[in-house]
């Protein structure tokens, strides 16, 4: 990743989704996203970022499939919360994701 990324000249932003091991990892995706001037992409719901820059993939709680999961208002309620007063990028990846939206968006008043 970093011979692509030294070799890689790119115009704009690249946001960083890091799973797996990568989870126990932060002050070494911390360092990584500092270096390379990389956008910490998470899950809110699970992890926190280690960038001032949002960029969430919001997926779903739900057990076997989080993608089979429709959020309740309580939890877009947190959400809206979480990013209050911040901009970035919100982007739902779930089966509900049009209807999720559209409830988040009337939660931020948007």
């Amino acid at each position: 990743m970093e011979r692509f990324l030294n070799a890689s000249k790119w115009e704009g932003e690249i946001a960083w989704e890091p799973r797996g091991s990568w989870l126990k990892e932060l002050k070494i995706v911390k360092a990584i996203c500092k270096k390379f001037g990389l956008i910490h992409c998470v899950d809110p719901f699970r992890n926190n970022s280690v960038t001032k820059q949002i960029y969430w993939r919001i997926h779903g709680l739900g057990k076997p499939s989080m993608y089979n999961y429709k959020f309740s208002d309580k939890e877009l309620k947190w959400l809206a919360d979480k990013l209050s007063g911040k901009k970035g990028y919100v982007f739902f990846n779930n089966i509900w994701m049009g209807e999720d939206v559209l409830r988040f968006k009337k939660i931020l008043g948007a």
